[in-house]
């Protein structure tokens, strides 16, 4: 069961962490999907998952791997393409600091775990990522740092090196000296903040590889996507929620708002917006999770009627039946094909 409200990470961090898995000559696949990621994420870069998903991942890998630097792995084989228009548009920027402010901007595409904030300061300019999901692992924090990292020296010079960076994890065992190594900075960790800073004349230095048009035309289209993302957030939020509650008893309008810090009633506006209403969203999420659960051996009728908080057998089998047109004893028999 995933923590309520908890937030949602895209699935485009699967193929790097997947190739550094690899790299250890560890079997990948059989690593991400004993950490609970489906097929479909693994396939689908766009599709959204809990980050609790994303932090098993790391956790497993560290295990297995028995790299503490694991995270920094990942960022070397992070490349701006697998990010699509978001890389494209950064790529194209006209100095790092049009890439960390389009980051700033974007950056909910990516993630809604965090954002970033930049900053002038006394010596240059901060770079800030502000954690918003509490859970995040350490090591994910080491590999977006070490993505950020990449990008400078990709974009800007290979000899690239942040003046310093603030760590919120304490030093890992064994891999603090490999890590300011790596960015070539001191490294102060056990900080209050992530913060990456760089020096005035890097950050507005001009990248040989601005292009203003192209930078532009990605914009236009992040925008977009931007405003699509926010009100699929309020859909993917309430899935996750109802899914989470069911098995409680109690996955009312009311309770599910309350937990989105919303009223009931924008609750379902914002669901209007987005084409569905609750009692439909709630008989969808039921729908869905009946179907796998009927078709795992190891769940009978009473235990999937509690998952699925319907009152009584009787209820759930006449649900089940509206939804595939045969009962769920019935659609067991045939093998999971029934009317669907």
């Amino acid at each position: 069961m995933q923590p309520q409200n908890e937030s949602m990470a895209i699935a485009l961090w699967f193929k790097p962490t997947s190739e550094a898995i690899e790299s250890y000559g560890i079997d990948s696949i059989r690593l991400l999907t004993a950490a609970g990621v489906d097929e479909d994420s693994m396939s689908d870069p766009w599709k959204f998952y809990p980050v609790s998903i994303r932090n098993r991942v790391f956790q497993m890998a560290v295990e297995q791997t028995g790299d503490a630097c694991f995270g920094l792995r990942v960022a070397e084989f992070m490349r701006p393409p697998m990010m699509g228009h978001l890389g494209y548009s950064l790529l194209a920027s006209s100095t790092l600091l049009a890439m960390f402010s389009r980051l700033e901007r974007f950056f909910q595409l990516v993630s809604m775990d965090g954002e970033h904030r930049v900053e002038e300061v006394e010596d240059g300019y901060r770079v800030n990522i502000i954690v918003l999901e509490p859970s995040v692992s350490f090591e994910a924090m080491d590999a977006w740092m070490g993505v950020l990292t990449k990008l400078c020296r990709d974009m800007y010079s290979p000899g690239f090196s942040p003046v310093r960076l603030e760590f919120v994890r304490p030093p890992p065992g064994g891999c603090a000296k490999r890590m300011e190594e790596w960015f070539g900075c001191p490294i102060s960790f056990s900080s209050d903040r992530l913060a990456m800073y760089i020096d005035a004349a890097a950050i507005h230095a001009k990248l040989p590889g601005a292009v203003r048009e192209l930078a532009r035309a990605q914009d236009e289209v992040l925008a977009g996507f931007l405003v699509k993302h926010r009100k699929a957030d309020i859909l993917t939020r309430t899935k996750v929620l109802i899914a989470d509650s069911l098995p409680g008893g109690d996955c009312s309008k009311e309770l599910i708002a309350s937990q989105c810090n919303i009223s009931a009633r924008t609750l379902q506006n914002k669901l209007g917006e987005c084409g569905v209403t609750y009692a439909g969203l709630l008989d969808s999420v039921r729908e869905q999770l009946a179907l796998s659960y009927v078709r795992q051996p190891h769940h009978n009728l009473t235990e999937i009627t509690y998952l699925l908080g319907f009152c009584d057998s009787s209820s759930f089998s006449r649900a089940f039946k509206r939804w595939t047109g045969v009962p769920p004893s019935e659609f067991e028999r045939e093998g999971g094909v029934g009317g669907v």
